[in-house]
């Protein structure tokens, strides 16, 4: 399961995992970071920690997560201000 929470439109899916949000729990870095902070946060929950996915299935995810955080989540290393010293 794909959960997703924050300012944005969510990534539809991530390898075969597809969104299913579960809602906003106080404490959960979701609730922190997507609601409090503004910034995206995805979580990728699996059915067990006994089997992770296999090596071309992170390797989807990871290409389908890099792909949505281009078209939707800003860049912010390209802004004209400068970086605090």
């Amino acid at each position: 399961m794909l959960d997703f929470d924050g300012p944005t439109a969510p990534p539809a899916k991530l390898g075969r995992l597809y969104l299913d949000q579960v809602g906003i729990f106080p404490g959960s870095l979701g609730n922190y970071g997507g609601v409090h902070k503004g910034m995206p946060v995805v979580t990728i929950e699996l059915p067990s920690a006994f089997r992770t996915p296999l090596n071309a299935e992170m390797r989807q995810m990871w290409l389908d997560l890099l792909r949505w955080m281009s078209e939707r989540v800003v860049n912010t290393s390209t802004r004209s201000s400068p970086m605090p010293k």
